[in-house]
């Protein structure tokens, strides 16, 4: 052989032939005789490879397996690169266990591999050989390794990753295991199967430390977003927390790493049961469990997410995270979650006041205080003071909300605040402390008095308090005003052992500050004897005796209050007093010689004369008694004052005269005694004491001060002679301070004369200090006086000298006074200092300078003129600067001195004037450097365009072309516009030339250049409307049609691009008329005809096109588009003629084919026209629906006008086999293969069909259908799964399918999905009608399917009342109630007591019963005594009773804290309740521990009824019940109309005599609610009953027993009228309802042991 090398042989297999011999079947053996004569009659080696390989599949299908693998063989000798035998060799060789050879067939199998593919597949059956046969993993690994680095696709790389994960398991290598799952888990693939190898992932790579990758992983697999995403969240946070639950803020490295991702991993979970409370689909997709969906778990992980964060310092992370909880639980009700675990869409709450709240707002205001945000903190602590029981707990969130008040100033709400704190915690000294702090200052002393008293009651010592009653006494006294209150504080403070000293002292301070003399004399009084305590008190006294200076200071006090009392008697005695006091008698002086005379009752004041004599006398005393000289001195010239305040003038002169003669330089005496002269009439002497004062001093100022007083003096005295003699020697003194007053003298005394007022000029200068103003008083004195030499001195000091204003009238006065002789420098500096003066001197000083210079200097008289005109010399300035510009001959200063009278002029003149000027410099070369001129008359216009010559700035050019309008004529202003706009292309202004070759086209529209500078300057501008616009207007206007069908073709191509379509049709119809070969012009105007159907322009626009066509492809366009406008129009003839045109150009033509069936259908050749349909169905190149609208119209030729549904099915199938099978095709195909009995292609299309239907109903009908074919027509129920399958899905309640599918194959996981689908819309239907038979069974076999053991029990029970069951169920039953908890494990929530209540079993009424529940078991029974029991029949709870036990599980499961339990009494299986403040619960003496499940019914039942106070229904009637609440409303004295029941009278006096006071007083309030509410007792009582059906049903899970009992009938009877029951109806459906199973659950009773 060819390839020997690569040959395998197979040893020969005893009895192949014959197997293969009787195995083939006859039509068999004929294609294998015939394929070995086909490989004996070919040379070929890869046609024989392939035949033989063709022959040993049949041969494996045929069963001869030994003979299959002899030809699967000799094609891999014939051709080794021919593969596919050796994967079928490798196929059987396992099969059959044939191992010998596996391994070289496996090689050469690798070996004939050529793409990546192959090549992998291979090597991982070398690595399963190498695993399983050979034992070498480390071979299998190497190849596996080696398959995986090929570049596979991802199905076959995929599974070499597979394998590799599982050898290197095998093998003991973690690190290529944790690399080939990390493999797996990022090819493509489910996002639920990758985040599920994502978690194994990490957990390898935590076994391996590698915590950090292990959490980034984790986090890629939550990123997956799909049903593993919970449990990945789940993984990261067990993950980060450890497994052993270390601290995740320790001290290792990794520590905050684990931390932030144990809070991001809680976080995540927390987003996901809220996903699962609002959005129930949402979180199955993210596998999210239905136990989780709660707010517990919800606020469990938010409250350790931010705990964590807090911790981390991730101080807003902790607040999100709390929030998100708090967002659940912020109102006072829980409703509870359904049995599915799916949560409600609104919010979920929890009770406020529960533990859930409380931690969640603890921890959130602890974050909000970290964060500063004291705002929310008090909110949260104003939460907490409400839900928080514990005092002390109360008073310190209240101390919080006080502190957090005092920082934002907020005094009310923190004394608010501390009122609370100490209301709850009366011992709270902080509290206290900030309390009082706070009153202090709060402008409520009497609070502040109150408070400290109230404090000092918590203090524990009695000198403490009674320090804070003297504080209090200070406050009452001095800031409340209330002396009483005061005086009573004090008393406080004393009899708690204050020393009476400190009492009086504290008394007589507050009641010198208070003002109270009265109260200020008893204590002084007190104080004086020695504090004044009884002699039973003297013990109490401290040993601080008044020493003579406090004595001498408590007389002063008493002074004090006596004069202030007007006691003169008094008041002497005690100034007498004080006099005796060694440290009081100069005081005692002082007081006589200055205290005012003392008033009495009856007068005013006692002889006031004699009163102030005794007073100056007492003075006189004092000043003699008066050792300090300087004291004396003042005390002397006091009196001197007090004689003259007396009128005793002479007496005051003679003291102070006294006074000045001891001492003369006293300025006080001095001047006191001057002015007592001058009052006396005598000048002279005061300036004679003024003068001796003045001799006598030292103080050179004072000296000459006294000397000007004195002066002034002797002046108004007529002394002027010795009045200058003073001033004089003032100057002496100080010469500045006289120089004034001693020059005012002189001015004085000088008279009128010249010679008096040159002196005092003189005199004045050196006082002066403006000496300018004494020199223009000077000229003006020496002008008058014709002194030219000296005025023209003092003129010219005058200038030298003066500033400013006296500067102007220097230089006024120069060139003012004509005989002065001044230079030209001193005339220049004049007008030098005018000219600044202003507008007008400015003027003034120009034209006088022009008028010194002018006829004599032209060149100065030039400047002169304009410096004249600058200042505003106007027209008659700018004429003087022309001429003398024109006499310079200076050019540039005359197109100056023009431009100046231009400015001066208005209109056409000014105009005129400044072209004038513009010309002259033009003239003067300078045209380009001279601007144009604005203006609009003519001469303007022509002389811009003289400046603006041809070759300049084209800007300047364009705008005097522009503007020179018709100043030549229209004709050349229209060729100046045209040159203006090339002008402004060349230096680029666009918009400015599009807008002059604009202008020019509108005056002369033939101007083709003008056209073509309008379209380069829109090209330019980039406006492409304008530029369409002009080239529109220039193909309109140029001869060759080719250049402009380009133009037109253009713009039409710039108008479709701008969106006008209107404008763009016109310019391509305009193209196409100018140029019939312009293609793009043609389409698009054909197209607009086409659109407005316009047939007789669009055959017009067809014919023109025909003519110079060359193109097969577009003459078959065209002649298509004329047979279906001829067809519009009517030419039937015409159009057929046109198709056959159409046809000879494009035989497959789609629409020539769909017309010419439409013809054939209008002349009745139906069969022609389904021929051309069917043929136009089948053409590939036509759009898809087109070939199915064809294929449906010849489906409905051939079924309606032909009966050919064979040729009809034949289509269909072709259509759907194209892959063009719509939703209404496969509905045809559908009924097409029903009609013809083609069963299988009526099953695949139904298939399709159930998927694609738009409504439900549509989907479930064809689900049905192919369901109901696989079962009935082709006998194939498993056949019928997919359809069992998707009628689920739509209609999970469908009875037929749920039975087919107990009976089928179903894949598990989609089993489980369609069983809980099932099960819960099973339950929803027995919801409505509980007594379903059907629905019954189907649902306990569908819950024993899907494991679900509480719907099952649930099922079954409710199957034994309604049909009775079998012993098989009775086996199941009795399993379930041996194995389920018999006793509660938890106690349930207040809301979950609540949800078990039937409706109609709360409100008014149920709360009346409750209230009344103890009164009425005392009045109506039943009682211990009424059952046979006294005391002695009470089970001690210390027992170890084990049926006490299980009672006493019941009881706390309903929130019964203690009760009594009684055994005993004349039902030994009775169960009775008594209410009470203890309940007490009596039970029969056959009852025995474990409670089987009717007296765990009973047991729990009377349990719940003590609870709600409802025991009354199960021992009174409907109307007993009703003749209560009468009775309770009339012992509440509330009218109410009720009927005359029997029982009322003894009812309402069995409770009169029972019922407690307490009870009685909320009976009003109790019956007042129930009547407003309306509720009936007689109804009530009724639900009340079916409440206690529940908990019986709740407890024993037995519904059959609960219902007969209740009913009070046995099975039989109750199964046969149980329809018309709607009390047993009612508790059925609630033995379905999500409420019974919660309840269970939370009890702890489901789940099996």
């Amino acid at each position: 052989m060819a390839h020997m090398s690569n040959t395998i042989s197979l040893p020969p297999e005893r009895g192949a032939s014959a197997a293969a011999g009787s195995q083939e079947s006859p039509k068999g053996g004929e294609i294998v005789r015939y394929l070995r004569a086909e490989v004996a009659a070919t040379e070929d080696r890869a046609r024989q490879a392939r035949l033989l390989g063709e022959i040993g599949d049949l041969l494996e299908r045929a069963g001869d397996e030994p003979g299959a693998a002899r030809d699967y063989l000799a094609a891999f000798n014939a051709d080794p690169m021919f593969r596919e035998p050796l994967e079928a060799l490798v196929r059987l060789m396992e099969r059959r266990r044939s191992l010998k050879n596996l391994g070289r067939v496996i090689d050469a199998l690798v070996r004939a591999s050529v793409t990546p593919e192959e090549k992998t597949r291979a090597l991982i059956m070398r690595a399963a050989f190498l695993e399983d046969v050979a034992g070498d993993l480390k071979g299998a690994k190497d190849a596996l390794r080696e398959a995986t680095e090929l570049a596979a696709t991802d199905v076959e790389s995929v599974a070499a990753w597979l394998a590799l994960e599982l050898v290197a398991a095998k093998s003991g290598d973690p690190a290529a295991r944790r690399r080939a799952l990390n493999e797996r888990a990022h090819r493509p693939s489910d996002p639920t199967w990758q985040a599920l190898l994502l978690i194994d992932l990490a957990k390898m790579l935590a076994e391996a430390s590698d915590i950090a990758g292990a959490l980034a992983v984790l986090d890629e697999a939550r990123g997956k977003k799909a049903g593993a995403t919970y449990l990945a969240a789940v993984a990261a946070e067990r993950l980060a927390r450890g497994e052993s639950g270390e601290s995740l803020l320790g001290s290792a490295e990794d520590a905050k790493t684990r931390a932030e991702a144990y809070a991001a991993a809680l976080d995540a979970q927390a987003e996901l049961i809220v996903t699962g409370m609002n959005e129930a689909a949402r979180a199955d997709a993210l596998g999210v469990p239905h136990a989780v969906r709660t707010v517990p778990h919800l606020v469990d992980a938010c409250l350790r997410a931010g705990e964590v964060r807090r911790h981390l310092g991730d101080l807003p992370g902790a607040a999100a995270s709390l929030d998100r909880a708090l967002a659940w639980t912020e109102v006072d009700e829980a409703p509870a979650l359904s049995d599915t675990g799916v949560g409600p869409r609104t919010k979920v709450q929890v009770p406020a006041g529960g533990m859930l709240s409380s931690l969640l707002l603890s921890a959130r205001m602890r974050v909000a205080e970290q964060q500063g945000d004291m705002e929310l903190a008090s909110k949260l602590s104003l939460k907490l003071l409400a839900q928080e029981k514990d005092g002390s707990v109360k008073a310190s969130l209240a101390m919080r909300l006080a502190e957090r008040a005092v920082g934002t100033r907020d005094r009310r709400g923190a004394l608010e605040a501390l009122s609370k704190a100490v209301a709850n915690d009366p011992v709270c000294l902080p509290a206290r402390a900030l309390q009082l702090d706070l009153l202090a200052d709060s402008g409520d002393p009497a609070a502040f008095a109150s408070q400290l008293e109230a404090f000092a009651d918590c203090l524990p010592s009695d000198e403490a308090r009674a320090r804070a009653f003297v504080l209090a006494a200070y406050v009452w006294g001095v800031q409340a005003d209330d002396a009483t209150a005061s005086k009573a504080a004090l008393a406080e403070a004393r009899m708690l052992g204050t020393a009476d000293d400190v009492i009086w002292r504290v008394g007589r301070m507050i009641a010198l500050v208070r003002g109270d003399t009265q109260w200020s004399d008893d204590v002084t009084r007190r104080l004086m004897v020695g504090g004044g305590a009884p002699a039973r008190d003297r013990d109490r006294k401290s040993d601080a005796a008044p020493n003579d200076a406090e004595l001498a200071h408590l007389w002063l006090g008493a002074v004090r209050n006596r004069l202030v009392r007007g006691d003169e008697e008094g008041l002497r005695k005690a100034i007498a007093e004080l006099t005796d006091t060694g440290e009081g008698a100069w005081l005692a002086h002082m007081l006589q010689a200055f205290l005012p005379a003392a008033k009495t009752e009856t007068n005013e004041a006692a002889d006031p004369a004699a009163a102030r004599d005794a007073q100056r006398a007492a003075l006189e005393k004092l000043t003699d008694l008066e050792h300090k000289p300087k004291l004396s001195r003042g005390l002397a010239l006091l009196s001197a004052w007090r004689a003259h305040d007396a009128g005793d003038s002479s007496a005051a002169r003679v003291r102070l005269r006294g006074l000045a003669g001891k001492d003369p330089s006293d300025p006080l005496v001095a001047t006191y005694l001057a002015e007592l002269e001058r009052e006396d009439g005598s000048p002279a002497l005061a300036a004679s004491a003024l003068t001796a004062c003045a001799m006598a001093t030292d103080d050179d100022d004072l000296a000459a001060a006294m000397h000007i007083e004195a002066g002034l003096s002797r002046w108004r005295a007529g002394e002027k002679e010795a009045a200058l003699d003073s001033f004089e020697r003032a100057a002496q003194k100080a010469p500045l301070a006289a120089r004034a007053v001693l020059a005012w003298a002189a001015r004085g005394t000088a008279g009128e004369s010249l010679e008096r007022r040159r002196r005092a000029i003189r005199f004045a200068k050196p006082v002066d200090e403006d000496a300018a103003i004494l020199e223009l008083e000077h000229f003006a004195t020496e002008v008058f006086a014709g002194d030219t030499e000296e005025a023209q001195k003092a003129l010219t000091r005058l200038e030298d000298t003066s500033e400013g204003d006296l500067a102007l009238a220097a230089a006024l006065a120069r060139l003012a006074w004509q005989d002065s002789a001044a230079t030209r420098e001193r005339v220049e500096i004049a007008l030098a200092r005018i000219a600044p003066a202003g507008p007008i001197a400015n003027q003034l000083a120009a034209a006088e300078q022009l008028r010194r210079v002018r006829g004599v200097d032209p060149e100065a008289a030039t400047e002169a003129a304009q410096r004249w005109f600058d200042t505003g010399g106007g027209l008659a300035a700018a004429f003087e600067w022309l001429t003398a510009a024109i006499a310079g001959r200076a050019p540039a200063r005359e197109s100056e001195a023009r431009r100046a009278m231009a400015r001066s002029m208005r209109g056409e003149q000014r105009e005129a004037m400044l072209a004038s000027a513009a010309v002259l410099d033009a003239l003067q070369g300078h045209a380009d450097e001279t601007p144009l001129l604005g203006g609009n008359s003519v001469a303007t216009r022509l002389a811009n365009l003289e400046i603006a010559l041809p070759g300049s700035d084209p800007r300047r050019r364009a705008r005097a072309l522009q503007s020179l309008g018709d100043a030549l004529g229209d004709e050349a202003g229209a060729d100046a516009m045209s040159l203006s706009g090339w002008s402004l292309l060349a230096m680029g202004d666009a918009a400015g030339a599009y807008a002059a070759f604009e202008s020019a086209t509108a005056s002369r529209a033939d101007d083709i250049a003008a056209w073509e500078g309008l379209r380069a300057a829109a090209e330019a501008l980039g406006d492409r409307a304008a530029h369409a616009h002009a080239e529109v207007g220039l193909g309109m206007r140029i001869g060759s049609n080719t250049r402009a069908g380009e133009l037109l073709e253009n713009a039409g191509r710039i108008w479709l691009g701008l969106g006008d379509e209107a404008a763009a049709e016109s310019a391509f119809d305009a193209a196409f008329e100018r140029d019939a070969s312009r293609a793009f012009a043609f389409d698009k105007v054909f197209r607009a005809v086409r659109a407005r159907k316009d047939s007789d322009k669009l055959l017009a626009l067809i014919s023109r096109r025909v003519e110079i066509s060359e193109d097969p492809n577009e003459l078959g366009k065209l002649f298509w588009e004329q047979a279906r406008v001829l067809r519009e129009k009517g030419d039937i003839d015409g159009a057929f003629k046109a198709l056959e045109s159409v046809t000879m150009f494009e035989p497959e033509h789609v629409g020539a084919l769909a017309l010419t069936g439409e013809i054939f259908i209008r002349r009745g050749m139906y069969e022609e026209a389904a021929e051309s349909l069917a043929k136009l169905a089948t053409v590939q190149e036509a759009p898809p629906k087109n070939r199915v609208t064809a294929g449906i119209a010849a489906v409905d030729l051939y079924e309606n006008k032909l009966d050919r549904f064979d040729l009809a099915l034949g289509v269909l199938i072709k259509l759907h086999a194209s892959g063009l099978s719509t939703l209404p095709v496969r509905e045809r195909l559908a009924r097409a293969a029903a009609r013809t009995g083609s069963w299988n292609e009526a099953t695949a299309i139904l298939h399709e069909l159930m998927h694609e239907r738009e409504t439900a109903q549509g989907r479930v009908a064809a689900a049905r259908l192919a369901m109901a074919i696989h079962r009935d027509r082709l006998g194939n129920p498993q056949g019928a799964a997919p359809a069992v399958i998707k009628l689920l899905e739509e209609a999970p309640g469908d009875g037929e399918a749920i039975d087919l599918l107990l009976r089928i194959e179903v894949e598990p996981q989609t089993r489980r999905a369609l069983f809980a689908r099932v099960k819960e819309a099973l339950v929803g239907v027995l919801r409505e009608n509980p007594v379903d038979a059907a629905t019954i069974r189907r649902l306990a076999r569908i819950a024993r399917g899907a494991g679900d053991t509480e719907i099952e029990h649930a099922a079954l029970s409710t199957s034994q009342l309604v049909i009775g069951t079998d012993g098989n169920d009775e086996a199941i039953l009795q399993s379930f109630v041996q194995r389920k908890a018999r006793v509660p494990q938890m106690a349930i929530d207040a809301g979950l007591r609540a949800a078990m209540v039937a409706p109609g079993d709360a409100g008014p009424m149920a709360d009346f019963f409750q209230v009344m529940a103890p009164t009425l078991a005392e009045a109506l029974g039943p009682s211990l005594t009424a059952l046979g029991l006294s005391k002695r029949d009470k089970v001690d709870p210390r027992g170890g009773m084990t049926l006490r036990n299980e009672i006493a599980a019941w009881a706390g499961a309903f929130g019964i804290d203690s009760f009594d339990l009684y055994v005993g009494g004349r039902d030994p299986l009775g169960v009775y309740g008594i209410p009470g403040d203890i309940p007490s619960l009596v039970i029969g003496s056959g009852i025995t521990s474990p409670l089987p499940p009717p007296l765990r019914a009973r047991v729990a039942s009377e349990l719940y009824a003590m609870a709600r106070g409802s025991t009354i229904v199960r021992s009174r009637d409907a109307t007993s019940v009703a003749a209560i609440f009468v009775a309770g409303c009339r012992l509440a004295d509330l009218p109410i109309e009720a009927p005359p029941f029997a029982v009322l009278p003894e009812i309402e006096k069995s409770i009169g005599k029972v019922i407690a006071r307490r009870t009685k007083k909320m009976l009003p309030e109790l019956c007042r609610a129930a009547l407003q509410s309306g509720q009936d007792a007689r109804t009530w009582y009724l639900r009340a009953h079916l409440t206690l059906a529940r908990c019986a049903l709740i407890a024993s899970a037995d519904v059959s027993f609960v219902v007969c009992d209740a009913i009070g009938e046995p099975p039989e009877r109750v199964r046969a009228v149980l329809k018309s029951e709607d009390y047993a109806v009612e508790l059925l459906r609630f033995a379905f309802s999500p409420t019974y199973l919660q309840v269970r659950r939370a009890l702890g009773l489901e789940g099996l042991s």
